[in-house]
């Protein structure tokens, strides 16, 4: 239900549009737009000061006279109840009128006897200057509770600012509830039209997509690439624009346009210059060149995470943002990751921000596994074990490995980690105590541990690379089927619903509420990444890059989440560690979150103006740790070079 009003208003405003076009193809002078306006109508989220009292709601009366019950509820998870014996109201927070703003429709669910509601309409100073009263309809829906409705109304001259009150005046001894409360805004706006690409750039030789945004929609829209002075060197029509719909309806508010100039290789700086319907709009400048992403961003994340490294006896790297690095697994991932890029370092002078961080991290790592907790162990085995195979040399972290292996028999330890630490042992030293424990600890088929399995399947022989294919495959499959939307971006699922943005039940102890889904978007990237290195298929690829390109501007907000890359970035940071901005080069933000709980639309804080929240507006370095992680997947497989076309 929470979503119907604005279904019904965006059925109205598409019929709106295609009424006010010339013809077909031809942009409309006016977009009327329906925008949900209250951010806080399911009674879910606590004030921060008063835990029995629901955010974004303020009253006179005694806090016992109002709360959120948790036991009678409509939509979500609570709902907002009134105490009878006394009329008790309840005021929402503010909503601001913008210039476009001509009406609005509401609509509120209420359970008992006694209840009523209204809008109220204030002045700048704060003046009452009218109350429009929700109308109830005479008998309750078979849930037991009752629609009250206020149909398009129309602004008031002076009003700046509305706000919702819910009131009750039950007996004593009973109560009233609301919940599902919704207020719709109706506006008319001129057209507007952006352009989203990946700030850091694009590649050579790799997918090219963007987005268009638009408040309007046409047919037949186009785009070209053009260099600096004008030159086009690519031409190409948008596909058909298609709205974004999250959980519970949430409608993303624009019309979406994919474009892609793959085909275009050429280096240079360029801008996407998009035409809708005689609308016209350009992009911020972007550079295309081969290994573009690599080089704007790679070294840089890793230099951002070297300066929190610590030298105490505490966590490696002191991470301020929540919920906190896990050690064992950053470390895992960075071994892993230089592993797998040893190739392209070597060729690249074999130093790197990489490898020296991971030549930092070793001796201490090796101390870290003695004595760890056994939640920890198979991450700190397997990047040893993978350190002891790269560098035969490093004795320290031969012997921790060793160690962290035993101790994760001790504890009957298993699955791909502790059998690729074993398979790494063995390959290191040859010694077959370790080939038979990871004969033991053979784990199946699992996208986590290719290599090692193919090499185990190489040695002892079998019939693995089926199933390995038919697993990845599995892995793929869904990750593309949680992302079909314009801009490809990932979605978690949960009993066949797709969240882009609300918390996902995996999600570790200590997130943030409202947290930004760069986490999940950088795993998925990373995960594709795997599959793509057994099985190349394009649409693979695209999926690893769309991800890229959703972190560096190609978002509903065109904001570029990596600091000291690109052009569009918030207006400021939140959270701890951010107070010196400018020492922050690399550091990848939550980035984009939920408007509110239980609304799955993309929210950040994006002006100076804006309520900024760590969730979104900070950092916490794990979102490094997994950018790291994908970059060095994608980017294993070996390609020819620009230094090896020039030793030709």
């Amino acid at each position: 239900m929470r979503w119907t009003c604005v279904m019904l208003t965006l059925m109205l405003f598409l019929s709106a549009v295609a009424i006010a076009e010339d013809s077909p193809g031809t942009a409309p002078q006016t977009v009327f737009e329906s925008v949900p306006m209250l951010p806080c109508g399911v009674f879910e989220k606590a004030a921060a000061n008063a835990p029995d009292q629901p955010a974004g709601w303020h009253s006179e009366a005694p806090a016992e006279a109002w709360r959120i019950d948790h036991q009678t509820f409509l939509q979500g998870a609570g709902s907002l109840c009134l105490a009878g014996g006394v009329a008790v109201s309840v005021v929402s927070d503010p909503m601001p009128l913008e210039k476009e703003f001509t009406g609005l429709s509401a609509v509120a669910m209420g359970r008992g006897t006694g209840g009523t509601a209204k809008l109220r309409w204030l002045a700048q100073d704060g003046t009452v200057i009218r109350e429009d009263a929700l109308q109830p309809l005479k008998a309750p829906e078979a849930s037991g509770w009752t629609r009250h409705t206020l149909k398009e109304t129309v602004r008031p001259e002076k009003a700046e600012r509305v706000v919702c009150v819910l009131e009750a005046n039950t007996p004593a001894g009973e109560s009233f509830w609301w919940d599902g409360v919704e207020v719709t805004g109706s506006f008319e706006r001129a057209p507007s039209v952006a352009v989203l690409v990946n700030q850091a750039g694009y590649e050579s030789f790799a997918p090219k997509r963007f987005v268009v945004a638009a408040n309007l929609q046409v047919s037949g829209a186009t785009f070209t690439v053009e260099a600096r002075g004008g030159r086009v060197l690519f031409k190409g029509l948008l596909e058909d624009s298609s709205r974004i719909i999250g959980t519970g309806g949430a409608d993303w508010g624009r019309y979406y346009y994919r474009g892609d100039f793959t085909p275009l290789n050429a280096d240079g700086s360029y801008t996407i210059h998009a035409s809708l319907g005689g609308i016209e709009a350009v992009s911020p400048e972007f550079a295309l060149a081969f290994d573009q992403v690599w080089n704007a961003a790679f070294n840089r994340a890793i230099h951002a995470l070297t300066a929190y490294r610590s030298e105490t006896s505490g966590p490696l790297w002191t991470d301020p943002g929540k919920p906190a690095l896990s050690d064992a697994e950053a470390y895992w991932t960075l071994v892993n990751g230089w592993s797998a890029l040893r190739w392209k370092l070597d060729l690249l002078g074999g130093a790197s921000p990489l490898a020296d961080e991971v030549n930092w991290a070793a001796p201490l790592a090796a101390k870290r596994a003695t004595g760890a907790e056994t939640v920890a162990l198979p991450n700190w085995a397997a990047a040893l074990a993978r350190r002891t195979r790269q560098e035969k040399t490093d004795t320290a972290s031969a012997e921790a490995a060793k160690a962290a292996v035993t101790a994760l028999k001790d504890v009957g330890g298993k699955g791909p980690l502790a059998f690729s630490a074993a398979w790494d042992l063995y390959v290191a030293g040859d010694d077959p105590v370790w080939k038979g424990q990871a004969k033991a600890w053979f784990p199946g088929v699992n996208i986590d541990s290719i290599e090692p399995l193919l090499e185990y399947e190489a040695e002892e022989g079998g019939m693995l690379s089926m199933d390995v294919a038919r697993s990845v495959e599995q892995v793929a499959d869904t990750l593309l089927r949680r992302a079909k939307n314009p801009f490809g971006v990932y979605a978690t699922e949960d009993k066949g619903t797709l969240f882009y943005f609300l918390p996902s039940p995996s999600e570790p102890v200590g997130t943030p509420e409202g947290m930004g889904n760069t986490h999940r978007v950088l795993m998925a990237a990373e995960l594709m990444a795997k599959a793509y290195r057994f099985a190349a298929k394009p649409e693979y690829l695209n999926f690893i890059y769309d991800q890229l390109n959703w972190i560096f501007g190609c978002n509903p907000e065109g904001v570029c989440l990596m600091e000291g890359v690109g052009v569009a970035h918030v207006a400021k940071l939140a959270g701890p560690g951010t107070e010196h901005r400018d020492a922050l080069s690399g550091i990848i933000l939550n980035g984009i979150g939920p408007v509110g709980l239980g609304d799955d639309r993309p929210w950040i804080a994006m002006r100076d103006t804006d309520a900024a929240a760590e969730a979104t507006n900070g950092f916490a370095l794990r979102n490094n740790v997994r950018f790291i992680g994908a970059m060095a997947q994608l980017k294993r497989i070996r390609t020819v070079q620009p230094q090896d076309k020039q030793a030709k």
